[in-house]
């Protein structure tokens, strides 16, 4: 099928798209360590906050492939956890946790976009 190829055969998440949401969720993961980096008080978790309006409206408008999502969104957790206690140590923790989330997002996603091909009915 390729890049330009039928939209209309394809079964689950096409890989364009996630590949587009993908660099929406880098570009807000970036905005919002700029805003970290700004002075005064430092709230853990807010990096998440938008990532998450930014998805679940994505998933429940147009994906809702129930099992890809939930194992998506737990692989993600996962990992961007994980990420975060690994980097904190050597970076600010206003780098770190918009880092961490946005790892977490690129597998998150890559585990939506495939599990997403198991769930969809046949095209």
């Amino acid at each position: 099928m390729g890049w330009g190829g039928d939209m209309r055969n394809v079964r689950g998440v096409p890989w364009p798209e996630a590949g587009r949401r993908l660099l929406g969720c880098w570009a807000l993961c970036a905005v919002m360590a700029g805003i970290l980096s700004l002075p005064g008080e430092w709230s853990p978790g807010l990096a998440v906050g938008p990532m998450m309006m930014l998805l679940v409206p994505w998933f429940w408008q147009q994906h809702r492939y129930w099992i890809a999502g939930g194992a998506a969104g737990v692989a993600g957790t996962i990992v961007a956890f994980l990420v975060v206690d690994a980097v904190r140590p050597d970076m600010r923790d206003s780098v770190a946790e918009p880092l961490g989330v946005a790892i977490g997002v690129t597998l998150s996603l890559a585990v939506f976009t495939i599990g997403s091909r198991w769930e969809a009915p046949a095209a």
